[in-house]
């Protein structure tokens, strides 16, 4: 009996590859994402989004999609049910992802606008860092 491996390489590469959180087709890693302008050392509920497997929470919005589509070269339209981080009364929402790069997306429901870039979980301080546990 054989046994094959594939080639380290490929396993590593398998490995480092980013982890893509959403199921309805965004292009994005699951994680935090800085607001614009802001560094990743700084990051606090006011200025940190997070992309998870559900859809995306803002700092004024926490959103889970009903669906996601392509709706032009890396822009994304969405729906779903979300909540204002202050009223957290659940209302339906609409809007647009636009993905700029590998690391960074626009967020716009025509209300809440903001564009926000990747932070590695080290980058990031407690409680939101993955030294925070």
């Amino acid at each position: 009996m054989t046994l094959r491996f594939a080639p380290l390489a490929l396993c590593l590469a398998v490995l480092a590859a980013p982890s893509f959180a959403d199921p309805l087709g965004l292009p994005l890693a699951a994680g935090s994402y800085i607001r614009q302008g802001e560094a990743c050392a700084t990051a606090n509920d006011a200025n940190l989004a997070l992309v998870h497997e559900k859809g995306v929470n803002t700092p004024e919005l926490y959103c889970e999609f009903e669906f996601a589509e392509e709706i032009d070269l890396e822009v994304w339209s969405f729906a779903g049910e979300c909540e204002h981080v202050e009223q957290r009364a659940p209302y339906l929402n609409e809007g647009t992802i636009e993905i700029i790069d590998d690391n960074t997306f626009r967020f716009n429901d025509g209300v809440v606008e903001g564009r926000y870039s990747y932070c590695a979980p080290e980058t990031l301080p407690a409680p939101y860092g993955s030294s925070a546990g």
